[in-house]
């Protein structure tokens, strides 16, 4: 980000910078913050949930831990937290 450049690569390379957490602020939460730590995550546009923990880290900032390393993660981007099929709510992914 601090140097504005994009890297393009083949596979081999893109695992690399796969990371399984990452942190969230500018949370909104449609009700409450969760009482379980224990739920799903969605990043990017698809069908697919992931399971993650999220833990406070201030008033309005979030730990996120993902069970599974995503090489696709990026400060800017939505996540948007599930407890099964009912939508918690969202935040801006910071690093």
């Amino acid at each position: 980000v601090e140097s504005n450049t994009v890297f393009v690569a083949h596979t081999d390379h893109y695992h690399r910078y796969a990371r399984n957490e990452f942190d969230v602020e500018d949370v909104h939460w449609i009700a409450e913050p969760p009482t379980t730590q224990h739920l799903q995550l969605k990043v990017r546009h698809g069908p697919g949930l992931t399971k993650c923990s999220v833990v406070a880290s201030t008033e309005n900032r979030f730990h996120v831990g993902m069970n599974e390393p995503d090489p696709g993660i990026a400060p800017g981007q939505s996540a948007v937290f599930y407890d099964g099929d009912v939508c918690l709510g969202s935040g801006v992914i910071c690093e």
